[in-house]
């Protein structure tokens, strides 16, 4: 049984989780959210490795800017300019 039905049938909350419990059935629950396009995001990493500037990318990819920012802050990504300023920063602190 999933909770469509249940909302299609009118079925409340406390009548349902009295089903639930009385007859120990498992609901299924709809997935929300949307799927992330893993070939955009591909694309996006490789330009970003490429190089390009964030607005670039953006741009080709057909997402916004602050999309690009927050793939790049969620998948780790790091141009190896990057990674290689950061370790000069940190033998030169020590």
């Amino acid at each position: 049984m999933s909770y469509e039905i249940c909302k299609k049938l009118n079925i409340s909350n406390q009548l349902l989780e009295y089903y639930k419990k009385r007859y120990n059935i498992e609901l299924v629950a709809p997935k929300f959210g949307k799927k992330l396009p893993q070939d955009k995001i591909d694309k996006a990493r490789e330009l970003y490795y490429e190089g390009e500037s964030m607005k670039a990318i953006s741009r080709i990819v057909g997402r916004s800017y602050k999309t690009i920012i927050n793939w790049r802050t969620r998948f780790n990504w790091e141009r190896k300019e990057e990674n290689d300023n950061r370790t000069e920063e940190n033998n030169n602190n020590e």
